[in-house]
């Protein structure tokens, strides 16, 4: 690709535009793992300058499907609806429950008489895996959580040259 465009005078300029443009989409995917053409791969650059104090591309990314591209070809986070408000309701029950069903699981284990051997091996089973199930629905809320990190980011900003 870089020798198709070293040598433009060989190709269509139309088509050089194309890959020029392909080689940038792929560029900028590499480096952020967010799959973005020209207006808002421009757009996600531009929030990531707004933002990059509170906010790296790691965030940005996992914050993606929560983010807009307005008509004025900026990014912005959008309302989450009902859905996904209990969505994240929900998962911050069971990762509540989980913990502290692995909690008492745990505590069960020292102190009740009856559990030794095999059974203590088993219950102990049993609190990594409520572990990992609250540590599970904890992630699904990763993506919610980095969308309201970059929302209260871009509301603390001056918005227009009179706050600065």
């Amino acid at each position: 690709m870089e020798k198709y465009l070293d040598c433009p005078e060989k190709a269509d300029i139309t088509c050089v535009r194309v890959v020029q443009e392909m080689r940038d989409t792929h560029m900028f995917r590499t480096a952020t793992g967010i799959y973005a053409e020209k207006r808002r791969r421009d757009a996600l650059v531009s929030l990531h300058e707004r933002v990059s104090h509170v906010a790296n591309w790691r965030i940005i990314r996992r914050a993606h499907p929560f983010l807009e591209f307005n008509a004025r070809h900026e990014m912005r986070v959008r309302s989450f609806n009902w859905i996904e408000r209990v969505e994240f309701a929900f998962n911050t029950v069971i990762m509540f429950v989980s913990f502290a069903v692995a909690a008492l699981l745990f505590v069960a284990i020292f102190f009740y008489p009856g559990l030794t051997g095999s059974a203590a091996v088993g219950t102990l089973f049993l609190v990594f895996a409520m572990m990992f199930v609250g540590a599970f629905s904890a992630a699904q809320n990763f993506p919610r959580s980095s969308a309201l990190m970059i929302k209260k980011a871009l509301a603390e900003q001056p918005t227009s040259e009179n706050d600065l």
